[in-house]
C-alpha cells in the first residue's frame, strides 16, 4: 500500500544467495519480476528447489519454487 525499498533474492537450499532480482525503492502497486534461472555470475543454476525471499518495508515473505529444466 506504500512505497518501500524492495529486496528480492533467490536462495539455494543451504540458504546461500544465488541471485538478487530487485534491490531498489519501488512505488506502491503491483510489480512483476522474471528470474531466468541464472546466478549472479550469469551461469545457469541446476534444476532443483530454491527459495524466493522478499523484504519490503516491514514485510518479510519467503516462498519455495522448483526450477525444472
Amino acid at each position: 500500500p506504500r512505497s518501500a525499498r524492495v529486496l528480492l533474492t533467490v536462495h539455494d537450499v543451504t540458504g546461500a544467495t544465488i541471485a538478487a532480482l530487485r534491490d531498489e525503492p519501488l512505488p506502491a502497486g503491483e510489480h512483476f519480476v522474471h528470474w531466468d534461472g541464472r546466478a549472479r555470475d550469469g551461469r545457469r543454476v541446476r534444476a532443483g528447489r530454491y527459495f524466493i525471499r522478499l523484504a519490503a518495508g516491514d514485510v518479510r515473505e519467503s516462498r519455495a519454487v522448483s526450477l525444472v529444466r
